[in-house]
């Protein structure tokens, strides 16, 4: 009824290799691991563009960059289901407001081309 995968705007992957597509097909609810990606880990250039972009949406939803790294995983129409990796209540309560977020389809291209470098189809 569930799989846990990696997914997230830095590992996109099962968005485009079909098994995203079959989980919505088989209604299997996909738990995504590591949701916030490499985008606080890495310094490179994708991660700067996505940073200028999530800075660019911050103020325009009102939402912190994890919360808006979330939003972008639950806007995917899988009804993909972020496992957020902390229990610090404070960050936990934090992180649970990007359900609250109804970001534009937009702006989740945005977010998506700004990690790719290129339009997304």
């Amino acid at each position: 009824s569930a799989n846990q995968i990696e997914c997230s705007l830095t590992h996109e992957t099962p968005m485009y290799d079909g098994t995203l597509d079959q989980m919505i097909a088989k209604e299997i609810t996909p738990m995504a691991w590591s949701p916030l990606g490499e985008v606080f880990k890495e310094q490179n250039a994708p991660m700067e563009r996505i940073d200028k972009q999530l800075n660019a949406l911050t103020d325009k939803y009102s939402a912190s960059k994890d919360q808006l790294l979330l939003a972008w995983l639950l806007k995917h129409p899988a009804k993909i289901h972020p496992v957020v990796g902390t229990t610090t209540k404070e960050r936990l309560s934090n992180t649970s407001k990007s359900v609250e977020i109804d970001l534009e389809l937009e702006d989740w291209f945005l977010l998506s081309q700004a990690r790719q470098g290129r339009e997304v189809p």
